[in-house]
């Protein structure tokens, strides 16, 4: 929304008149210290800032200054279409971006520059997918049109193959005795396999582009949902006419809304970064690095799931039994992610 459209909702929100006049003061106080730009990322689109670091971080008073408008531009919204639709707005960050740069910061020797480069490529393959085209599957029996479809699938709720891994074999029990067998699903080693490839032959800024990308895949692995529960997240039905099988209703809710609370508890809540931090490995090989990682996250993958599913995705609700399992969980697999984060730039900075 530019900043006109989102002036003239504050303006229908129906706030008292001061109200509205501290949630445009707000805005505008945001806007001049804050200066953005829009990007996508994933299935998102989000204001990011135009000068990357700006002075100062951000404030208490910022980040209410940020509640009070972001509030009446929901409001808004809501009384402009009779209620039928919610909006809000929330501070987005980058778990790539905060994994990546803890690990350059705390255990490298390198300049600014080189470490924001790292950084600001690291969440690229959202956006940028790798121009690889590996199989989706390590091995698999199944005809290529359900092969097609599950592919379909994992691009729909991981934003592409290349970001999921379960290294485990499968066989699926379709129906009336009919089975598909297949292991290693995903195609996250392979492509972190291509960008280390491309980031040893390279040099300089291109060394660093393709380093902060192949990152990428070792980190996305590290959540449960990107290594395991795959045909259970996209809602994997056997629905065909002659133009093929589809996918029916993935849960985009369930795993997006994992990620945010992974994100929103990497550097407060949970702190997850002090399990990020507690282990270092060496690795030369990026495919197992990525295997290692993922190895983990498919262990908690089940529990991950239907503790989602069954709770629903208000976490901050939940029981407290639930919640401290779901923490466990998650715990586990970033643990690894941040040890094999250290052995992919230890590669290039060893």
């Amino acid at each position: 929304m530019d900043e006109n459209r989102l002036l003239e909702l504050v303006g229908k929100s129906g706030m008292r008149t001061q109200q509205e006049r501290d949630a445009k003061a707000a805005l505008k106080n945001l806007w001049k210290k804050y200066p953005v730009r829009k990007e996508r990322d994933g299935n998102d689109f989000v204001f990011t800032l135009a000068n990357e670091r700006a002075k100062g971080g951000v404030t208490d008073t910022e980040r209410d200054e940020f509640s009070t408008a972001g509030k009446a531009v929901a409001h808004g919204f809501a009384k402009e279409n009779g209620n039928r639709k919610q909006i809000s707005a929330e501070w987005y960050g980058s778990t790539h971006k905060d994994m990546t740069r803890w690990t350059l910061e705390k255990n490298f020797d390198l300049y600014d520059y080189e470490v924001d480069d790292i950084v600001e490529y690291s969440p690229k393959p959202d956006t940028d997918p790798c121009p690889c085209d590996y199989s989706v599957f390590d091995s698999k029996d199944m005809p290529d049109w359900i092969a097609d479809a599950i592919k379909t699938g994992l691009n729909e709720f991981a934003h592409h193959y290349g970001h999921y891994y379960d290294p485990d074999a499968y066989t699926v029990d379709l129906c009336c005795g009919i089975t598909i067998s297949f292991g290693g699903m995903g195609g996250a080693p392979e492509f972190c396999e291509y960008e280390m490839a491309e980031a040893e032959n390279h040099s300089y800024s291109s060394q660093r582009e393709h380093l902060g990308r192949a990152l990428h895949y070792v980190q996305d692995v590290s959540v449960p949902l990107h290594a395991g529960m795959a045909l259970e997240q996209m809602n994997f039905e056997i629905d065909c006419d002659w133009d093929g099988c589809e996918v029916i209703d993935p849960y985009y809710d369930l795993h997006y809304e994992y990620e945010k609370w992974v994100r929103e508890n990497f550097h407060s809540g949970e702190n997850l970064v002090d399990d990020y931090d507690s282990l270092w490995a060496w690795n030369s090989d990026p495919s197992d690095c990525v295997y290692q990682v993922a190895a983990e996250a498919t262990d908690q993958a089940y529990e991950v799931f239907h503790l989602m599913k069954e709770n629903g995705t208000d976490i901050g609700s939940w029981n407290s039994t639930d919640y401290n399992d779901l923490v466990e969980a998650t715990a586990n697999p970033v643990f690894h992610a941040g040890a094999y984060t250290h052995a992919l730039v230890d590669q290039i900075y060893g």
